[in-house]
């Protein structure tokens, strides 16, 4: 067919102003003798002879069947659909999958996803219909619900309720609770699945923060966070970065770490030892030592790295005493301690700088 192959519209069921009887769903059969219904059409009496006793079919139940077909085609014609009629599905056994019904509010609408379904969509969230229309795209109930669980156990109510977690499926809600550590997510009674953030669970406390507006995504395994959001006042998860605190930092507890311009601040002392820790998680650290000639001393960094010092210079600062020339070396010895070796003189003492990189 093609969109210009359209017949005839029905303007007005047939007989509409005209003599006709309501056609009974039950036999009339030994109730009115000839009389139409839906059960049996024109009962076998209006097939027998007259002169055998049998009864002419009746005009009016001719137009009253009509009239009840045409009236439907008339309504289909207008685009009309149906609302949920509980009588109507329990004499049909239920309604069968892909039916689709009117919401009785006329915003959008019901579209069943089992054969024989006798479930009411209007009395609440079902797996057995899905919600569709444009105020359910504009509402969001279908993927968005406020949290009504507890710390590190979050639960929504998305209306209607999903026909089933596939991957790909995406819940927003909004968090009523900071969780406290590793957290599920539980989606209209599907049960409580772990919540991850790029594949790895929530180890840390505020990662998920009271009143953010938390988007996931169900891999088939877990609910996936793909938004960032703020943390705390100092921390933030972006991506897959997590700004963390100095404190944090220095206990060596994260892995792709940067600080937030407060957590910068407070990677960073400006003083002699001092330090400071950039963007990336590199440590530079410095000081100034007294070290004693023609011998190797042990000093201790200012505090101690948390992974590694790999790498280290040292300079003469200002002399103590001096009468000859000397040079110095260093070199880290552990992620807490280095070593300076003086040479070449017989100045009893010399001032030492020195420069230390680790992470």
């Amino acid at each position: 067919m093609i969109s210009s192959s359209v017949p005839t519209l029905v303007p007005l069921p047939f007989a509409a102003s005209g003599s006709k009887h309501a056609i009974p769903t039950a036999s009339q059969i030994g109730i009115t003798a000839g009389a139409a219904s839906l059960t049996d059409g024109f009962p076998p009496l209006t097939f027998t002879p007259i002169a055998s006793g049998g009864v002419p079919p009746d005009g009016n139940d001719m137009n009253g069947i009509l009239n009840l077909i045409s009236a439907n085609t008339q309504w289909a014609n207008a685009g009309g659909t149906y609302p949920y009629n509980a009588a109507f599905s329990t004499s049909i056994g239920g309604y069968p999958r892909g039916a689709v019904l009117i919401m009785a509010a006329g915003t959008g609408f019901w579209l069943s996803t089992i054969d024989n379904n006798t479930t009411n969509p209007e009395s609440g969230p079902s797996p057995n219909w899905i919600a569709f229309g444009p105020y359910q795209t504009q509402g969001g109930s279908n993927n968005y619900s406020a949290d009504t669980g507890t710390a590190n156990t979050y639960v929504v109510t998305l209306s209607p309720a999903p026909a089933a977690l596939i991957p790909g499926l995406m819940v927003r809600f909004i968090v009523a609770h900071t969780n406290t550590g590793a957290s599920t997510l539980n989606v209209n009674g599907t049960g409580a699945i772990t919540i991850t953030m790029d594949g790895t669970n929530l180890p840390y406390a505020g990662q998920i923060s009271v009143g953010a507006l938390v988007n996931v995504v169900f891999d088939g395994t877990s609910w996936q966070i793909i938004n960032p959001h703020t943390v705390d006042a100092t921390t933030t998860v972006f991506g897959r970065m997590r700004f963390g605190t100095n404190a944090e930092q220095l206990a060596g507890l994260l892995t792709n770490v940067g600080c937030t311009p407060a957590g910068l601040a407070s990677g960073v002392l400006l003083a002699t030892p001092g330090h400071r820790i950039d963007p990336g998680g590199l440590i530079a650290q410095w000081g100034y030592v007294t070290a004693t000639t023609q011998q190797t001393t042990t000093f201790n960094f200012g505090f101690t790295f948390p992974s590694a010092a790999f790498l280290m210079f040292a300079t003469l600062g200002s002399v103590i005493s001096k009468t000859a020339f000397t040079s110095v070396g260093a070199q880290p010895i552990s992620t807490s301690q280095f070593s300076l070796t003086l040479a070449y003189s017989s100045v009893t003492s010399y001032g030492i700088s020195w420069l230390a990189f680790g992470y």
